[in-house]
């Protein structure tokens, strides 16, 4: 009867290891193009800036942002990659 609990016990536990997510070699070779960054502002009515991005592989400049103080948000070119966001002024 022990026996019985005992291969119970290690089929359920193959089973459960079985549902993981991979082996550690398979999640090492998981691709990493991207990257986290902060969550990004919307254009709100408080402030109007520009935020210039710029690609992460060559660092040339690709896109621009402009936000006005009447919360209007123009885009231009890519807005992906590494930015740099300058404050013109804070809105009334």
């Amino acid at each position: 009867m022990l026996t019985k609990h005992v291969l119970i016990v290690g089929v359920a536990a193959l089973l459960l290891g079985a549902c993981g997510e991979g082996s550690p070699e398979e999640l090492a070779q998981e691709s990493l193009d991207s990257t986290e960054q902060a969550l990004l502002y919307q254009c709100p009515w408080s402030s109007s800036w520009k935020r210039t991005w710029y690609s992460t592989t060559t660092g040339l400049e690709v896109g621009v942002e402009y936000c006005s103080c009447e919360g209007t948000l123009e885009k231009y070119g890519t807005t992906r990659g590494r930015y740099e966001q300058q404050l013109f002024s804070y809105c009334q």
